[in-house]
């Protein structure tokens, strides 16, 4: 579990979701910060500029880099980019997003941005189609 304090100077209020118990949505307004403790799973909106979602990943590490020793995790993902935080007790998360939409973060422990891809592709076990990828791509190694 870790805290999530949010502000913002977004010209829109940010909606957000908590999974933790029965649940909990409401907005974050600019100038008005908010924090929410003891958190699990977190969603927060940024209308026009995309979903922030944070994932208690608990013990569990998302990189294979070595950047850190602590027990605990969140990943934190937001159009395609992710970034892991881990911490230990008790983590604490400073997210505040700009007035462009921008996500700025810190907090107690320490962030990775990691390449994890959106896509999982598996084989068939019943020997179906091959999988096949698109290598030609400038923009991708």
């Amino acid at each position: 579990m870790y805290t999530l304090k949010v502000t913002t100077n977004y010209h829109t209020p940010l909606n957000y979701v908590s999974y933790v118990g029965k649940g909990e949505s409401g907005s974050v307004h600019k100038g008005m910060p908010a924090t929410f403790k003891n958190l699990g799973n977190f969603r927060v909106t940024i209308p026009g500029a995309g979903e922030i979602n944070l994932i208690d990943i608990g013990e569990r590490k998302i990189s294979k880099a070595d950047f850190h020793k602590a027990t605990w995790g969140v990943l934190i993902s937001n159009l395609g980019t992710e970034c892991e935080f881990r911490y230990e007790g008790g983590g604490e998360i400073n997210l505040n997003v700009t007035d462009l939409g921008q996500i700025e973060l810190s907090g107690n422990g320490r962030f990775l941005v990691t390449d994890m891809p959106s896509f999982i592709l598996k084989q068939d076990e019943g020997g179906g189609a091959p999988i096949i990828t698109d290598n030609t791509r400038k923009d991708r190694p």
